[in-house]
């Protein structure tokens, strides 16, 4: 698989005893990033049941499964050896590289998030193709590393030691970072040793180009003992050392004689005990907590309730800042509609009280509340009569510099999903202005807000840098007068076109920053509807409407 095309790596691997020293430079993880974008492109990377899988859904496991080890293998065995060594030893030069920064990551995040917060890091820090990143999954030999006799010991501690700008933890899209204990141990070296912190999602750094939005409230809530493992005994240990320190880290774990820990092929560390109980709620898997360790739960309160405390304080202020609360005393009516927008912070904040709204009651969920049970009952409850939401939190009249087009049939899950892969998409920060029909028209009146729609939706259009589209599945809710309107003035006028769904967005007329068209998946379903589409017999409930917008299309020039 890897003969046919150029390959990333030297032609001799370099040893590096001290795996603190094994950072990846820059240019390396370049140069990695660009082979798996051509293994992917030309399907040789391919799951063990021999599905291809995308680039969106590349991660630090495929990429030690399928492209790290086989990769050495290979090479190896075109010289002749059976030399076994990590991702940096096989691609560098060098007799070590020292790291400039540590990344904290999961493994389940997807390499072109991370290689998004490379990019940026690489603009903040200046970094040029020798600037070193130490990150475990090139770091750590992925045929097996000696952690050694203790957690100050293990390569991530010695990181974190050595990183000279400090750590860096990247919260995925599923922040499922912020669950797994050994990036919490990295966390609690980074605070202990008094490095430098900073927090990044693929859209940017949180505080800065980031201030809200679900994986900045995943970081609000972030605790330690609710943080898992694939190795039940790592989570024990690593538990210990956070309230005892290097004397009671092999607490609960066997040993032998001489107080070492026993180990079973050469790494696995084993539990002495592995009674469990019910007196503290249940892991975030489903399964029984374990005595021992509902044991240091209550034994330490305040130290675990410190260090969640230490870690949440590093999301800065902005991050915790409720953007766009609004009262009426701090509304600003704004007449004009094309100047009406909600930025995608206000936005995001919303979502956040309505997903608090919806769990404390039982008539609706997040998961099938629509869009127009949300513009109908939910912001009209919110909003003092004669104003819209944006007119709400708003201090003054906005431009919108994208257009969303949503379906209010449609759930509002699955247009916020829609809008969140977009804005990751384009890279947008929390300061951008959207139209979005709910937040900028008042429900209550609308009849009364959308008299000169014709007017507004064109000059709305004109005044922005784009539209987004997002589709739902049925035909007869894709294939309508409004939005063959907005699709004609856009082609019309030359904004660019963007469709999304649940699942991902395609750009139609530019692609989204770094060249990609497609951006997490978009369905297959709603693309063949596309294509097989009668645009002239798009439908309206207002007939006249459907009549005066098939005229408009076909009277206007292109």
């Amino acid at each position: 698989a890897f003969g046919p095309m150029p390959v990333p790596w030297a032609a001799v691997p370099a040893r590096m005893p001290r795996v603190e020293n094994r950072a990846i430079a820059i240019q390396q993880l370049r140069d990695l990033h660009i082979f798996v974008q051509r293994l992917c492109k030309t399907r040789l990377l391919r799951h063990s049941d021999g599905d291809s899988i995308s680039i969106f859904d590349v991660n630090m496991y495929h990429l030690a499964d399928f492209v790290i080890r086989p990769a050495i293998r290979w090479a190896e065995e075109r010289r002749g050896t059976k030399q076994q060594y990590s991702w940096v030893e096989f691609v560098s030069e060098a007799s070590d590289q020292p790291p400039d920064i540590m990344i904290s990551h999961s493994w389940a995040g997807r390499f072109h998030d991370f290689m998004a917060v490379v990019i940026k890091l690489t603009r903040r820090y200046g970094f040029g193709g020798n600037g070193c990143i130490w990150i475990c999954t090139f770091a750590n030999s992925q045929f097996g590393e000696n952690f050694g006799p203790g957690l100050r010991d293990c390569p991530f501690y010695k990181a974190v030691q050595a990183a000279q700008e400090g750590v860096v933890l990247i919260v995925d899209r599923d922040a499922s970072s912020l669950q797994r204990i050994w990036c919490g141990f990295e966390l609690h070296c980074t605070l202990r040793l008094q490095k430098h912190l900073e927090i990044y999602t693929s859209a940017g750094q949180v505080g800065s180009a980031v201030i809200s939005g679900p994986l900045v409230e995943a970081i609000e809530a972030w605790d330690v003992k609710r943080m898992e493992a694939s190795q039940d005994s790592d989570r024990r240990q690593i538990l210990n050392f956070l309230v005892g320190g290097e004397l009671h880290e092999r607490d609960g774990l066997k040993v032998d004689e001489s107080g070492n820990l026993v180990l079973v092929d050469g790494w696995k560390k084993q539990l002495s005990s592995e009674e469990t109980t019910d007196s503290v709620p249940r892991r975030s898997g489903g399964q029984r907590e374990y005595s021992h360790e509902s044991g240091l739960f209550s034994a330490h309160v305040e130290k675990f309730q410190r260090l969640n405390e230490s870690v949440r304080e590093k999301v800065l202020k902005a991050a915790r800042a409720e953007a766009g609360t609004g009262t009426l005393e701090q509304a600003c009516k704004v007449p004009i509609l094309e100047s009406r927008g909600i930025t995608l912070g206000e936005l995001r904040t919303f979502v956040k009280k309505l997903k608090a709204m919806l769990c404390a009651t039982d008539d609706q969920r997040w998961e099938t509340v629509t869009v127009k049970e949300v513009a109908e009952v939910t912001l009209p409850s919110m909003v003092p009569e004669g104003f819209c939401y944006a007119e709400l939190v708003g201090l003054a009249p906005r431009t919108p510099q994208f257009i969303i087009d949503e379906t209010w049939q449609d759930t509002f899950h699955g247009v916020m999903s829609a809008i969140e892969w977009f804005a990751e998409a384009m890279q947008l920060t929390d300061s951008i202005v959207l139209y979005f029909t709910p937040f900028c028209l008042d429900a209550r009146r609308l009849e009364a807000e959308a008299k000169d729609w014709d007017r507004c939706i064109r000059t709305l259009i004109l005044n922005s840098e784009g539209y987004l589209a997002v589709l739902p599945r049925k035909q007869e809710l894709i294939v309508r007068s409004n939005r063959l309107q907005q699709l004609q003035i856009c082609f019309e006028h030359a904004r660019h076109i963007h469709l999304g769904c649940p699942d991902g967005v395609l750009a139609c007329t530019a692609p989204f920053a770094g060249g990609v068209w497609e951006f997490g998946k978009f369905d297959v379903g709603i693309a063949r509807v596309l294509m097989r589409a009668h645009w002239e017999e798009a439908l309206c409930a207002n007939k006249d409407v459907q009549a005066r917008i098939q005229e408009q299309v076909r009277s206007s020039r292109g």
